[in-house]
């Protein structure tokens, strides 16, 4: 026994009339970040990537390495842009 969906046998409409128009939502997250990578460290820092490498580098601004990934605390990066070092 072969069961098969029941198909439509309607005409397509035209979907270009019928669209309503698109309104952008921005939806937050009530989670906040407790570590960045490089990139996106530097980003809500606005410290540039090589700045960043920079203070990684001299012990400045610690991380953490997990698997292949480094991060930064966001309160180490918030410590830093306090304390003005670098």
């Amino acid at each position: 026994m072969r069961v098969t969906q029941a198909h439509s046998s309607a005409e397509p409409t035209s979907c270009s009339a019928d669209k309503q128009p698109t309104i952008p939502v921005q939806i937050s997250s009530s989670l906040e970040r407790l570590a960045y990578g490089i990139a996106d460290a530097a980003l809500v820092s606005g410290i540039s990537r090589s700045k960043i490498y920079e203070l990684l580098n001299s012990g400045v601004l610690p991380s953490v390495k997990i698997g292949a990934r480094r991060l930064i605390r966001a309160r180490d990066l918030a410590d830093l842009l306090d304390l003005g070092c670098g």
